[in-house]
């Protein structure tokens, strides 16, 4: 061979060879066949999950759950697994060695995820889109397989904030996709009680009574629409324990429960009697809409009575006042005051004027001031706020008349966080409370957190965050942004622990906060779970 074939022999040897590594190393960073590669290796093999397949594309919002369920499982030495139709491989965002890892690698496209209660989470397909009336609701437990299939009708309107139904005392009531009717499933998907007609609706197990509904709203022969829901309170074994006469019931809580009749409210025990008659004729608002049922705290509980009247010139007037009465059903505190909260710490915030008041000229005007009681109803913090929270972990958020911005107060009055510091402070969990800054981030406003002396502990720089629930909080960076003319949500979620270090990657579309040392994040459309080492 001459010199120059021995050269051209040469190079297309080194060609070949690049092109070898080239496939080798592409291969490596794919994981083979599209497997799940953990990150960082661990020794452990990942649990079975049970993946619903959907009868359509699962990126389709109309998507539903199927009622067969492939099993797909997720080790280091799988050379392979299965995707769900209609989505692509995904690769598990890298987690390095801190106090939480994986514990399901993202795998479901379920619509809605809640956090786990007695080791159940519920999961939720939308039917036609988040804010139709029906859902349908499944059950999963913790090693990710499908306890209670998800097939049965859910009305997220009717739970207000709560939420899908969790599990309490080891049983849940949902309803029958078929019929509507209420059944109740134990933790091993055992149906407890069957799908009866007689029920349409009820709330959780609380000492071992559950309240529910019969009927609803019904059209009148003149045309008017009438609400002819009848509550009472069944046992787990789905026995009537208390007779169905009620407008509304709500769960027991310490031995009493409150419900309704002809529009007031009133508390029975478990044996059904009556212990404080029916004369709290409304319950507050929360803010949203919501009415804030009355529940004992500190063994008081906040009643009221009157409401709006309207006098001779046509003027409307409120006439509600409030005041607290203990489990005996003996008034403690006089009815004087328009608004009321809950006892925390032997303290509770109490109001007097009104939000709507009308002068004699028929002009509307806000005379509500907020002040602190103790449980003798002595004034502790004086009516300067025109708002003040429940005690939560000893400090409350106010806003002062003559302030600007909200404060932080402790239970004798003093101001832990003065106005003008922070223009956003939420309640306090595990110690910490989440603030937004006065000044901004990058022309954002910034979030952060404070201890309960009023200390930046962690300071502001996330664009939104999530109370602290187990020793961790949810944290985002980003937002919406302008990209070639369209608006794109490159909002990231992410963990820190309690001194704002970052534990999980700020990577991820969506997140739950941990709980029973679980926490749901979701991947592109794909959830999955991170556990607590």
């Amino acid at each position: 061979m001459n010199s120059k074939s021995m050269y051209i022999a040469i190079i297309i040897g080194s060609v070949a060879l690049v092109i070898v590594a080239t496939v080798i190393v592409f291969m490596v960073l794919l994981g083979g066949q599209g497997e799940y590669i953990p990150y960082p290796a661990q020794d452990e093999t990942f649990y079975t999950a049970e993946t619903p397949t959907p009868e359509t594309n699962n990126n389709d919002e109309s998507a539903r759950p199927d009622d067969e369920y492939e099993t797909t499982m997720y080790s280091e030495d799988d050379d392979t697994e299965d995707e769900p139709d209609g989505l692509e491989p995904t690769i598990p965002v890298a987690i390095s060695d801190g106090p939480i890892r994986w514990h399901i690698h993202p795998n479901w496209n379920f619509h809605q995820v809640f956090n786990f209660s007695e080791g159940m989470a519920a999961v939720e397909y939308f039917e036609d889109g988040f804010w139709e009336s029906m859902h349908i609701l499944g059950y999963i437990n913790r090693i990710g397989e499908i306890v209670i299939p998800v097939e049965h009708r859910h009305y997220p309107e009717m739970y207000a904030y709560r939420g899908a139904p969790p599990f309490s005392e080891g049983l849940v009531a949902i309803r029958s996709e078929e019929n509507g009717a209420m059944g109740v499933f134990d933790t091993q998907g055992n149906q407890i009680v069957p799908f009866e007609a007689e029920f349409a609706f009820g709330w959780n197990f609380q000492e071992g009574l559950m309240a529910v509904r019969q009927g609803g709203w019904e059209q009148m022969p003149d045309g008017d629409w009438s609400d002819q829901s009848r509550w009472g309170f069944i046992d787990s074994t789905g026995r009537t324990a208390i007779p169905l006469e009620f407008q509304h019931a709500e769960n027991f809580r310490d031995g009493l429960a409150a419900v309704m009749q002809a529009g007031y409210w009133g508390f029975i025990n478990t044996d059904g009697e009556v212990v404080i008659d029916f004369i709290i004729n409304v319950a507050t608002d929360d803010g949203h809409g919501f009415l804030i049922i009355p529940s004992f705290s500190e063994g008081l509980v906040a009643v009221s009575t009157g409401g709006w009247e309207q006098d001779e010139n046509d003027r409307w007037f409120d006439t509600t006042t409030w005041g607290f009465m203990n489990r005996e059903g003996n008034q403690v505190i006089p009815f004087d005051f328009t608004n009321a909260g809950r006892f925390s710490g032997g303290v509770a915030p109490v109001m007097i004027g009104h939000h709507n008041s009308q002068d004699e000229d028929g002009n509307w005007y806000s005379s509500a001031r907020w002040g602190v009681i103790d449980q003798a109803g002595n004034t502790v913090v004086p009516f300067e706020y025109t708002w003040i929270g429940n005690f939560v972990e000893g400090v409350a958020i106010a806003f002062p008349v003559d302030g600007d911005g909200v404060v932080l107060l402790d239970r004798s009055g003093t101001v832990i966080v003065p106005s003008g510091r922070y223009t956003n402070i939420h309640d306090f969990s595990e110690g910490l409370a989440a603030v937004r800054a006065a000044y901004t981030n990058g022309g954002e406003p910034a979030w952060g957190f404070i201890n309960r002396h009023g200390y930046s502990v962690i300071n502001p720089r996330f664009n939104f965050v999530g109370a602290f629930s187990e020793g961790f909080a949810p944290v985002s960076i980003g937002g919406w942004e302008d990209v070639n003319g369209e608006r794109i949500n490159n909002e990231r979620w992410g963990f820190i622990d309690r001194e704002g270090n970052v534990v999980v990657p700020i990577e991820f579309h969506e997140v739950r906060a941990f709980s029973e040392g679980l926490a749901w994040v979701r991947q592109g459309d794909l959830w999955g779970l991170l556990e607590i080492r």
